[in-house]
C-alpha cells in the first residue's frame, strides 16, 4: 500500500485503506510488505532545493544544508513509518519490512513464517 495523501498528513488520522484492510484481515491472513529504501528517510545535504508538489503544483524552496531541516525531515519520516506500523497492527495485518540495502528475500521469508 502506498499513501498518496498530503505531504504532511495528520499522523492520528487512519490511512484511507485501513477499513478495507481490516475487513480483508478479518477473513484472511494478510501480510503487508513494506519496501524501505533508507535513502528516502534522510534529506541529503545538497544545498538549496526547489520542491514541487505533483498534485497542487505548489513550489517550495528549501535549504537542505540546514541541519535542523534534515533532523525534522528524518523525524517526520520516522513518525510516518510508526503510524504505518500502528495502522497495520490495528488492521490485524502482519508486516514485513523489506529493505533495499539488505537481504530482502530473507526478510520476506521470515515474514512468511
Amino acid at each position: 500500500f502506498r499513501d498518496n495523501g498530503p505531504a504532511h498528513p495528520a499522523i492520528s488520522e487512519p490511512p484511507p485503506w485501513s477499513r478495507e484492510l481490516s475487513a480483508l484481515a478479518a477473513r484472511h491472513d494478510v501480510l503487508a510488505a513494506e519496501v524501505v529504501d533508507p535513502r528516502e528517510g534522510e534529506l541529503p545535504d545538497a544545498g538549496t532545493l526547489v520542491l514541487t508538489d505533483p498534485e497542487t503544483g505548489l513550489r517550495v524552496r528549501a535549504d537542505s544544508s540546514a541541519a535542523e531541516l534534515r533532523r525534522r525531515f528524518a523525524a517526520g519520516e520516522l513518525a510516518r513509518r510508526d503510524a504505518l506500523r500502528a495502522a497495520l497492527r490495528r488492521a490485524r495485518a502482519r508486516h514485513v519490512e523489506v529493505r533495499t540495502d539488505g537481504d530482502w528475500l530473507r526478510a520476506l521469508g521470515r515474514g512468511l513464517r
